[in-house]
């Protein structure tokens, strides 16, 4: 009997000296502390999830309306949040693209009118969205019939077509009716002239079996039309097609900007 109290006495105590351990800050005791911490983490882990399951059980308690309200205002918070986020995401794309913009002007020292894609295609054929695209200004503004439009990279990617009052059409390069002569970059001459191919495609006709031409090659406005200056870049030769028992030879032209996602333009004044 005497052991056995011997045994619980020893015990009391060494849970005595742990408690002093653990809740002790001296140095002298940090490694041992340590010790007894990482010894007791299990149950302080089950005391948590303990504290857990107590918490879920007392929210248990509240009533379905209750619990209802509390789902329906997490989930107007949670497409607050959704909202706000792709606000921030598209405020960072619209603001990368005028730095772009900001950046092409003071380098070429050009004047720009900035615009904004309202619409793609015709009105009554909206399958022409890789033709046509109207813009959110107009004669108001000053813009005119014949000048050209630019991506914020400064590659051109169409011309204006119509105007009215604050509102103004404009046909793309993958148009049909967008004709523009175009010259190997560097060079200055004219070599052909490029436009739309069903939508589809570009090409560049008329150009002489004599002119030397190769895939890879960069391709730039010859500033033939008025209005239109010479030196912009539009894209680069990816094939030449070329028939020895014709006059002349063509070329299909792939554009240096992508036109599936405009949403700002800048007018070339």
């Amino acid at each position: 009997m005497t052991n056995k109290r011997s045994i619980s006495t020893l015990v009391v105590l060494g849970a005595v000296v742990l408690f002093l351990i653990i809740i002790g800050g001296g140095n002298r005791w940090s490694f041992f502390g340590n010790l007894a911490r990482q010894a007791l983490s299990p149950f302080t882990n089950i005391a948590h999830n303990l504290g857990e399951v107590f918490h879920l059980n007392n929210d248990s308690s509240l009533s379905s309306a209750e619990l209802q309200q509390k789902l329906n205002t997490l989930e107007s918070a949670n497409q607050s949040l959704g909202a706000e986020n792709a606000r921030l995401l598209t405020l960072e794309d619209e603001n990368k693209h005028l730095r772009d913009y900001l950046n092409f002007k003071q380098t070429k020292k050009v004047s720009l009118q900035m615009a904004e894609v309202v619409a793609r295609g015709l009105a009554e054929d909206s399958w022409h969205n890789r033709e046509v695209i109207t813009l959110n200004q107009g004669f108001d503004q000053g813009v005119s019939v014949g000048l050209p439009i630019v991506s914020s990279e400064g590659v051109l990617i169409g011309k204006i077509t119509s105007v009215k009052g604050n509102i103004s059409e404009a046909c793309l390069l993958y148009s049909s009716d967008c004709r523009l002569a175009v010259s190997l970059a560097g060079q200055g001459a004219t070599i052909g002239i490029a436009h739309g191919d069903l939508g589809i495609s570009i090409l560049i006709e008329f150009i002489p079996q004599s002119q030397v031409l190769s895939e890879g090659q960069i391709i730039t406005t010859s500033g033939l039309e008025n209005g239109m200056p010479a030196g912009l870049l539009i894209g680069h030769v990816s094939k030449v097609i070329k028939q020895s028992n014709e006059l002349w030879q063509s070329a299909v032209l792939e554009p240096a900007t992508d036109f599936d996602n405009l949403r700002f333009v800048a007018i070339l004044k």
